[in-house]
């Protein structure tokens, strides 16, 4: 289905440090916008940002023991096949 483009006619401010600023120009190019209002856009209206960061941190930390895991049990019991 195709969207038809909506006038932008609202505004919004706020301050942010120097720093702040260079991460989110940093962060505009890492996620491929063209533009800081774009990726300021995507990251307030179509994601909750906070909460893939999380899931991803617990998922490679999940990852990470069971690499930790399977390398002890291969270790322990060297001459077993392991269908891990």
């Amino acid at each position: 289905m195709l969207q038809i483009p909506r006038k932008k006619t609202k505004i919004i401010q706020f301050r942010i440090t120097s720093p702040q600023y260079e991460r989110l120009l940093n962060m505009v190019q890492a996620k491929g916008c063209t533009t800081l209002s774009e990726y300021l856009r995507r990251a307030a209206l179509e994601k909750d940002l906070l909460f893939e960061i999380r899931f991803e941190e617990m998922y490679n930390k999940i990852m990470k023991k069971k690499t930790e895991t399977v390398r002890k049990v291969k270790t322990s019991y060297p001459k077993q096949d392991f269908l891990i």
